[in-house]
């Protein structure tokens, strides 16, 4: 199946919203949205000048979501990245990765930050394998980041 890729609109965010809290409620069985403050009102929160966010799609259904957000000026962070379960380990991940990864290259960043939680084997694997470096590790996370120069 083909992955199409587009931005994030007022009328897709609700099913972008609904890919990553379905991941979010995987890992955290008593997940809370107090906490996530950015899934309220996903298209409002990103829609900012140095942020990108990107859904794929299938056919007409939301599966992968990702955006960056600027952070210095030649900086910018990954977040949100989610592939909806059944969908995964079909490389929707990595497109959904190297289309921020030009975002970000195009608007004039250097460097990509990111960071998951040290517990999410799945994604560190998947960070490391598309040549992210663990910059550092705190109590719950792991950072890494990137050079697109």
């Amino acid at each position: 199946m083909i992955l199409k890729i587009t931005l994030l609109t007022k009328e897709n965010s609700f099913s972008a919203t609904h890919v990553i809290e379905s991941g979010l409620k995987e890992y955290f069985p008593n997940y809370d949205s107090k906490y996530n403050p950015d899934l309220v009102n996903l298209y409002d929160y990103y829609n900012k000048t140095g942020s990108i966010f990107l859904i794929g799609m299938i056919n007409d259904a939301t599966v992968a979501t990702g955006g960056i957000i600027g952070e210095k000026d030649d900086i910018a962070r990954i977040v949100r990245m989610s592939v909806k379960k059944e969908y995964r380990r079909e490389g929707y991940a990595s497109i959904i990765l190297k289309a921020l990864e030009k975002k970000a290259f195009d608007q004039g960043y250097k460097k990509i930050v990111l960071e998951t939680t040290k517990t999410w084997k799945q994604a560190i694997s998947f960070y490391k394998k598309n040549n992210y470096n663990v910059t550092y590790t705190d109590t719950d996370n792991i950072h890494f980041k990137k050079s697109i120069e």
